[in-house]
């Protein structure tokens, strides 16, 4: 996966790392060569392959083309070596990294979990609908579990990428973020995180992991980076660590209500001028929303060009 989006440097050394484990893997060899600069280091490995199995023929082909026709040798080795042919090892090799699914090559999108893995991507990321979440919520689990010792920059890049896929992009920015800490020459992931930097920031707060789930993609899809809180401490919380741009509230929530968040943000002076937008079915909810400090009101349920209509009327146009 690394090649194909063009990071040679992050693909060396996953290969330098796996060849630290296992010198004689085969696959991780082949890959090596593809990856060498010049034909005469990609001829050096080759022959190490053979060394290990005469019976390799991708090898063996390649470095008798390599041999015989010294001025192609550069674009030979990398035709036949980072395009193997569908019965080579490489080609079975592929593994989602979010949902572990076994597949052929190396395809942009898995085919299990439905994730996009290039992260570059944002506009094809956040309107894809083949997303399974449940998968991706596993992924999220056990990448955390397994960063949360020590944090890597593959652990950390899959965590992003995940969290993008579940079109909750302001989680994915703290994880790109960590990535970029251990791996700053990584210019393409900087380019992404200021990407989403410059996206408003909207926080929808509701009950129903439903509701959330619709308005986040709603968010997403429009070029919004959207947060997301379950109930009134966690929609503080999230207020305290980034203000947002604008809040999504439900009233009836355990814990606080909408009212009282509001109340709350509405003393503190960083998110006084936060416009609020209150989601209610209720007449009575309005005129109480009102007097604690709401900006505006949209009635539940609500239709998607309402969404989108209240927030272009309260903050500038958001883009990709």
């Amino acid at each position: 996966m690394a090649i194909k989006i063009g990071e040679r440097t992050l693909a060396r050394t996953l290969l330098g790392t796996i060849l630290q484990h296992d010198p004689n893997h085969e696959q991780a060899l082949l890959w090596t060569a593809a990856l060498a600069d010049s034909p005469l280091d990609a001829v050096r490995i080759l022959e190490r392959i053979l060394q290990i199995n005469p019976r390799n023929e991708q090898a063996r082909n390649t470095v008798n083309v390599l041999k015989l026709n010294a001025v192609t040798a550069d674009h030979v080795v990398h035709s036949r070596v980072e395009e193997p042919q569908p019965t080579t090892v490489a080609s079975r090799a592929w593994v989602c990294p979010l949902c572990d699914n076994q597949d052929v090559g190396l395809p942009s999108r898995c085919r299990r979990c439905g994730a996009i893995l290039d992260i570059n991507d944002l506009k094809a990321i956040s309107e894809n609908e083949a997303v399974q979440e449940g998968l991706l919520l596993g992924g999220v689990q056990r990448w955390e579990q397994t960063e949360r010792h020590s944090r890597s920059f593959d652990g950390q890049m899959n965590l992003a990428r995940a969290y993008l896929n579940l079109h909750r992009s302001n989680d994915a920015l703290i994880h790109l973020r960590r990535a970029i800490e251990i791996r700053p020459e990584e210019h393409k992931m900087r380019r992404v995180l200021e990407q989403l930097r410059n996206r408003k920031l909207v926080l929808a707060v509701d009950d129903s992991m439903t509701i959330r789930r619709i308005i986040s993609i709603l968010l997403e899809r429009n070029g919004y980076r959207a947060a997301i809180a379950c109930d009134g401490e966690e929609a503080m919380s999230k207020v305290r660590e980034e203000v947002p741009d604008l809040v999504l509230l439900d009233v009836v929530m355990p814990g606080l209500n909408g009212y009282q968040v509001c109340r709350l943000m509405r003393q503190d002076e960083r998110s006084t001028k936060v416009p609020i937008v209150i989601l209610s079915s209720s007449l009575l909810d309005r005129i109480k929303g009102r007097l604690a400090g709401v900006t505006d009101y949209m009635a539940k349920p609500f239709e998607t060009e309402t969404l989108l209509h209240t927030l272009r009327k309260h903050l500038p146009p958001s883009h990709f």
